[in-house]
């Protein structure tokens, strides 16, 4: 159990900037992005299915933004880095067990490029590391749908379906969600 917590906390930890929208509605104005963000508020929730060797375990979860100094800074070359630390609650219910922790993540530090089309927020990460536990490199594309954006706050929604194998364990895990970041 405590390395299921470990893993969707590592993919939400990849989530603080790089998420999956399904939109590319109307175009928002970009002469907004640039420059430094901070990571106010986030929510989320999910499904995660593993298998093992024939057995299956399912689990269901909450995440929730408890502090954050987290900074995102986007540069007008469409580079982004972020860093900083934050606190999840996060709530899991696997076969029917409910478990609570609140949970830190530390020392996060990430860096990629960005691009925007219509409403869409697109990442491409060359390298994420936080609480010095794991590293990836290159981590991959991911949208998020820019459902607000002022010169002051800035509203992305997530919606983020990954298949993948890990050690032997077939996984599949569903998020989708809410990151709220302002000046």
């Amino acid at each position: 159990m405590k390395n299921f917590r470990y893993l969707i906390l590592a993919f939400i930890t990849l989530g603080v900037v790089s998420c999956s929208g399904e939109d590319d509605g109307p175009s928002v104005e970009t002469s907004n992005l640039a420059g430094e963000w901070q990571l106010e508020d986030m929510s989320y929730t999910g499904t995660s299915s593993f298998n093992f060797n024939g057995m299956s375990m399912n689990s269901s979860f909450t995440g929730e933004l408890m502090e954050s100094n987290v900074t995102v800074k986007l540069n007008s070359d469409n580079t982004y880095t972020s860093a900083g630390s934050y606190t999840l609650r996060l709530t899991t219910n696997t076969e029917g067990m409910t478990d609570v922790q609140e949970v830190p993540i530390s020392n996060l530090d990430g860096s990629g490029t960005y691009a925007v089309n219509g409403n869409v927020f697109t990442t491409s990460e060359e390298d994420v590391s936080a609480d010095g536990s794991f590293t990836m490199s290159p981590v991959g594309i991911s949208e998020a749908t820019i459902t607000e954006l002022t010169a002051n706050r800035m509203v992305l929604s997530f919606d983020n379906n990954q298949v993948m194998t890990m050690n032997g364990v077939d996984m599949e895990i569903n998020i989708e969600g809410v990151q709220i970041l302002t000046r």
